[in-house]
Order: structure tokens, then sequence, then C-alpha cells
């Protein structure tokens, strides 16, 4: 089975958490990279940056971006996976957070690489029938937009009491955990049947 340390890209480009945000910039324009996470003193992930965090910065703070800190831009938290994960876990991850790049963790904390949605797309071996599935339905979750998903979720309530009283709007799940060496890699409370499944070796 193939693992993460197969596809994911290497070295990672880092940027510390000192750093201003056209620092970044920069190193996203020198290696054609959207993704850049921040590391602390201790050369520990304390957030990640994309291209798209720089540009809504830049939007809503009117300030040039050599003088925006990026803590201010960065998703303080992350979800991440192990080098030796299988890559269906890498899947699994995105799918429940939907999120398309996920740091690569070794146990001591230490990034050792990035995995992005285009890699699984462009870098997957020939499988047998059923991956092509399993991407897809990763593409579709990472691409659902979260209003329509509660939106659907609601629908689904409100067809199963039989069009009784508004349906609460279901809570959204935390999205953003400190990426520690012990951090659930799913960033929820537990891990999916999938990723037990696949942790056990089954």
């Amino acid at each position: 089975m193939p693992t993460v340390a197969s596809i994911m890209s290497s070295p990672v480009h880092t940027v510390h958490v000192d750093s201003f945000a056209n620092e970044a910039a920069q190193l996203m324009w020198d290696h054609d990279c959207g993704c850049i996470p921040v590391l602390d003193a201790a050369k520990r992930v304390v957030g990640l940056v994309t291209d798209r965090d720089l540009c809504m910065a830049a939007y809503t703070q009117g300030r040039d971006l050599k003088r925006i800190p990026i803590t201010s831009a960065m998703a303080r938290g992350v979800h991440f996976c192990r080098p030796d994960d299988p890559v269906e876990i890498a899947h699994e991850i995105m799918r429940r957070n939907r999120v398309r790049r996920l740091p690569v963790l070794e146990v001591s904390g230490k990034i050792v690489g990035i995995v992005a949605l285009d890699d699984l797309a462009a870098r997957a071996e020939p499988a047998p029938a059923g991956k092509s599935e399993n991407l897809a339905r990763t593409l579709a979750a990472v691409g659902t937009p979260r209003s329509v998903q509660v939106a659907a979720a609601i629908e689904s309530a409100e067809q199963v009491r039989g069009r009784g009283p508004a349906v609460k709007r279901p809570a959204e799940p935390e999205r953003t955990k400190e990426a520690g060496p012990h951090q659930n890699r799913m960033g929820w409370e537990g891990n999916s049947p999938e990723i037990e499944s696949l942790l056990a070796g089954d």
C-alpha cells in the first residue's frame, strides 16, 4: 500500500513565526508553491499560510505584506499526517476536514514534507477498482462549500422529522488543532472507523 512519504513534496520551505507576510509570499513565488508552514523557535509547526490567506490579509487589513505579521494571516493550527501513513489516511483526513494540504510530521513533531490534493490526484499509482472512487470522494468533499453541506444536513433532518419544527443548525466541528506529536491526526475527538481500520492494518 503506497504511503504518504512516497507522494509528499519535500523538502519543505518554511517561515518563522516572527516573520512578515512578504517573506512567505517571496517563498511561494521562488518555489512555485501555494502553502508555507509557520514554525516556532523549536521548529514545531504552529500554523499554515496559503496564497489565499495572504491575499485576504492584504485586502482586509489594507496594508502592505511587509507590514503584516505572519501570525495575523496564518491558520493557527493544522491537521496533519505521518510519513508512514497509508495514502488512504491522507484522503480521509482531507475529506473529514475539507482541507487541501497536510503537513507531514514525524512523531517528534518535525515537519518532513507536505502532501496536497494535487499529489493524491497526480502521483497516485494505478490502482484496483474502487481507488478512483476514493479520489473522487475526496475531491468532492474538499470542494464542497461548508454552507452547502450544512444545508444538506438540515434538509435531511427535516425529511426524517416529516417536515416538523425547524431544525437547529448543526454545530460545525472544530477545524484547527495544535499539531503536537500526540495530536489526533483528524483534529476531531476520535478517528473514523476507516482510519482505525487502516491504522490497525485491516
